[in-house]
């Protein structure tokens, strides 16, 4: 493979997202299988209780992991809550924040957009009622990664092949409607690095669903607290098959009690 068809080709794990994008047609050129090697595979705690998590550990893995549900269990929870089991124990963590937006104008391949080198975004003017439910920017897509809301509430970062990226970094404010995230062509991430609990924090991660299972949330939030302060990572919109309208937002508050 070419220097130049590296630089746009996509990278495949489990490919739950790609494969589907594949058969529709919208994208289409050069893969590159990931070799899962050990350190892509592990999850590894060092001694002053910081973790790292590698990218091709699966969803299911993540979720079954008793200390990470000890030690970050707003992580814990928001792996077992997303998709289906059949998907956990395929998609992998860094696919998951890797995954393209699951709009509907996006994911249909007649139809041109900000994400496939369109001029606009047709759901601005169309059939926008799972679009993004803070208008940062000139895409209305949502990003669709449950991971990344809990990863935010705990100030994760994003281990690429090049650099070391913040939550807020990867998917950024917005402003770039063509993007669903800040990595480069050719840019593969390889883990996730978490610091070390805060002592006697706490965590919450809920969704809100209109079916039992198997939806996208129409809201979810990972809330996570110590010391009487607040970090709530927050997806607000809607999900309907395929696409969800949310955003990543970040809150810090004081928890006492302003009775």
């Amino acid at each position: 493979m070419t220097t130049a068809s590296i630089a746009t080709a996509e990278f495949r794990a489990a490919g739950t997202d790609i494969s589907e994008r594949r058969r529709s047609g919208v994208s289409k050129g050069p893969l590159i299988d990931i070799a899962v090697v050990p350190e892509l595979a592990a999850v590894e705690w060092a001694a002053d209780a910081t973790l790292r998590i590698g990218a091709a550990v699966t969803i299911a893995a993540v979720g079954a992991n008793e200390r990470i549900a000890t030690s970050y269990p707003g992580i814990g929870a928001a792996a077992l809550g997303l998709a289906t089991p059949q998907v956990r124990h395929l998609a992998t963590l860094g696919g998951n924040l890797a995954q393209r937006s699951r709009c509907w104008y996006f994911r249909n391949p007649h139809i041109a957009c900000l994400k496939k080198g369109g001029s606009d975004c047709p759901s601005r003017g169309g059939n926008h009622l799972y679009g993004v439910a803070f208008d940062l920017g000139p895409c209305v897509a949502p990003h669709p990664s449950t991971m990344a809301a809990a990863l935010l509430a705990y100030d994760a970062s994003v281990v690429t092949d090049q650099r070391t990226l913040t939550i807020v970094k990867l998917f950024g404010d917005g402003s770039n409607g063509a993007a669903d995230h800040a990595l480069h062509p050719g840019e593969m991430i390889r883990s996730v690095a978490l610091p070390a609990p805060l002592a006697g924090e706490r965590a919450l991660y809920q969704r809100a669903i209109s079916r039992t299972h198997a939806e996208w949330p129409l809201a979810e939030i990972c809330a996570r607290a110590a010391d009487r302060s607040c970090r709530l990572a927050r997806h607000d919109g809607h999900g309907l098959g395929g696409g969800r309208k949310l955003t990543h937002r970040r809150v810090h508050d004081d928890c006492r009690d302003r009775s």
